[in-house]
């Protein structure tokens, strides 16, 4: 559409950019940068403008891992992210990369408790930093383009949001640990979801691949 789409890399803790999350081998602000110049996008230079602010809830310097070293929480890195989303003067892009294989519910809570989670252009917090930054990306390119385009599907773009939110932080941070079946995962996944949207329903909540490690269901407007 030849107007590029510029990142700017940002972060509440900006020391967290150099740290290597797991089963990464580079620094996630140095992943963040490419992975924004993969998806077409140009990557803000310090003062420059820019159209999305990817913000990144850095990682872990223990290296944490929902499938088998738990975090603790870490009130001090969240309340850095919150203030880096709160301050941005753009479009809030949020890579949630603090734990690996889920989001940090501490800082899902927090964003939530002061109304800035209906501000983010995307989110994502689920397996490896490089597929969540991607991921993210991914979402908030085309979420400009079609903003700019007029083009832009409003409803599969909430949809996409409410999705990896009760995914990475209801499911996989919360819920996996204590619900493997799928029946009692969509009664705990519905008032997470609702916590977010009480005008969306949840239905058909299933393994995908025969296995609690991801999940998958149907969202949709319209509460029932």
């Amino acid at each position: 559409h030849g107007r590029p789409i510029r990142f700017s890399v940002v972060s509440g803790d900006p020391a967290g950019l150099d740290i290597d999350a797991a089963y990464e081998s580079l620094p996630a602000g140095a992943g963040a940068r490419r992975q924004s110049l993969a998806a077409g996008a140009h990557v803000a230079e310090p003062g420059q403008d820019a159209d999305v602010a990817l913000v990144l809830h850095t990682p872990d310097p223990g290296r944490t891992d929902w499938c088998g070293n738990p975090p603790s929480p870490d009130p001090a890195a969240v309340a850095a992210t919150v203030r880096a989303v709160r301050e941005s003067g753009a479009p809030v892009a949020l890579a949630d990369v603090r734990h690996t294989n889920g989001g940090d519910p501490a800082l899902v809570e927090a964003l939530r408790a002061e109304g800035l989670v209906d501000r983010l252009l995307a989110y994502g917090g689920w397996n490896t930093a490089g597929n969540t930054i991607g991921s993210v990306v991914a979402a908030a390119v085309a979420t400009v383009v079609g903003t700019r385009e007029n083009t832009l599907d409003s409803t599969a773009a909430r949809r996409l949001l409410l999705h990896r939110l009760t995914e990475d932080y209801g499911y996989q941070a919360i819920v996996r640990a204590g619900e493997p079946d799928s029946v009692a995962a969509h009664e705990r996944l519905k008032p997470i979801l609702h916590g977010f949207a009480p005008d969306w329903t949840i239905d058909d909540v299933r393994f995908p691949w025969n296995r609690s490690f991801e999940i998958d269901f149907t969202l949709a407007p319209g509460h029932r």
